[in-house]
């Protein structure tokens, strides 16, 4: 009988790593989960934060609850939290995007540094590291004979780089970091993908910016994310009124094609009908700006809250320039909200087009208006398309996620 291997899971801030983790210590598999923040309330150095004024204080607690999952045993995780909390301060006083690139690089270069000393000693058989935090931590892993696995969550550089400059013809601007940060950025990206023994990646547009980017068809697995369809649950009433809601949620940023989006709204001058959008703005001001006459803006939600607002929309529109997967989208159809979503959006392989709702050509302004309209005007395919979008969404769940990946680990070493 073949031995279980170990596994440790290394993600410098949370994404979906916490489901990779749960993934292995339902099987016994978990050797460590190191992350740079997990919140012990009652520990070193989260105890502090009760001493700092209350609107900071409660600014820090609202992040804070996002990294955590009860189901992880917290005695198999280890956290470096000092580089992230300094990080967060920073970025809430000094609100410049170039400024934040360089923050966010100094966390991650710190965090695989701290990673490569912890796995110098230790015993394992399996280093699941994340984009731009795992470099030394591979090089290490390579020295030992461990075999290390990149879960990419996101498409290759090389198509991020064109679309971004498209983008930039089209003046939207996307890139906000300095061009030398940039080819050092992607220099240890490439790094990364070239000692990976295998790459996970979520979504079949991910995986054909891989293969175009003429990374071996055999490095890759793809593997779908998943969402708790039972919090994220079927909305029990469908509105009959004329008006429309819209629902946007994830990062204000250009690159999530927002522009286009606000822009169609603001032409179909629809008075009766609303567009919300949740988010933390990331570089996206002046298009709030130009446009913050047509929306309202939610600032900030906790996750847990977000049910309510999926079930409120008639409709979830996700205009992405690029996005390897967008787990939003698939919580919106589970709540039975159709969506309309850009061809460069990963969860199109959820998403079936004219079933759970639409998708439209990227930074196409007229597409949008179009099936915006459709919904409009054809208030019973919200609630056709939608339960159609919830039953979709109940095939994507996180435990089919963490099968799936505990499954590429047992293979790679069935193979030996």
């Amino acid at each position: 009988m073949m031995q279980k291997p170990n596994v440790i899971v290394a993600h410098s801030g949370v994404q979906h790593s916490p489901q990779a983790a749960l993934a292995f210590q339902e099987y016994g598999m978990l050797y460590r989960y190191f992350t740079s923040i997990w919140y012990k309330p009652n520990h070193f150095p989260y105890i502090l934060i009760n001493q700092l004024p209350g609107k900071l204080r409660n600014l820090l607690l609202r992040e804070l609850k996002k990294k955590y999952n009860k189901e992880v045993n917290p005695e198999l995780v280890s956290q470096y939290p000092y580089y992230e909390l300094i990080s967060f301060v920073l970025r809430r006083v000094y609100k410049n995007p170039f400024l934040n690139q360089y923050i966010t690089h100094w966390v991650n270069r710190n965090f695989d540094k701290w990673i490569t000393k912890k796995i110098q000693k230790m015993d394992l058989d399996v280093f699941i590291g994340y984009e731009m935090a795992c470099l030394e931590s591979f090089k290490m892993c390579k020295l030992k004979g461990v075999k290390c696995i990149l879960d990419l969550a996101a498409p290759h550089w090389t198509l991020q780089k064109k679309l971004y400059e498209i983008e930039e013809g089209k003046n939207n601007p996307i890139i906000s970091i300095s061009k030398s940060l940039l080819k050092e950025v992607n220099s240890i990206k490439t790094a990364e993908l070239n000692l990976a023994d295998l790459i996970l990646t979520p979504s079949q547009y991910a995986r054909d910016s891989l293969v175009e980017a003429n990374i071996d068809e055999n490095k890759i697995r793809l593997i779908p994310y998943g969402i708790n369809i039972e919090k994220f649950t079927l909305k029990p009433i469908y509105k009959k009124e004329k008006n429309l809601n819209l629902l946007y949620v994830g990062p204000i940023n250009p690159a999530k094609g927002l522009k286009y989006l606000l822009e169609a709204f603001s032409q179909l001058s629809l008075g009766d009908s609303e567009l919300i959008i949740i988010g933390t703005p990331l570089g996206a001001e002046q298009i709030m700006k130009d446009y913050k006459d047509c929306f309202k803006h939610v600032s900030y939600t906790h996750h847990d809250e977000l049910t309510a607002y999926y079930q409120n929309a008639d409709v979830f529109v996700f205009p992405s320039i690029v996005d390897s997967f967008a787990m939003v989208v698939l919580e919106a159809m589970a709540c039975g909200t159709p969506v309309i979503i850009s061809e460069n959006t990963g969860a199109k392989d959820a998403a079936r087009n004219g079933i759970d709702g639409f998708i439209v050509p990227v930074g196409d302004v007229n597409a949008i208006k179009e099936k915006i309209l459709y919904f409009y005007n054809n208030r019973n395919k919200i609630e056709e398309m939608g339960r159609n979008a919830r039953t979709q969404a109940e095939k994507y769940t996180w435990e089919k996620y963490r099968k799936s990946i505990r499954d590429v680990v047992l293979e790679m070493f069935g193979r030996q």
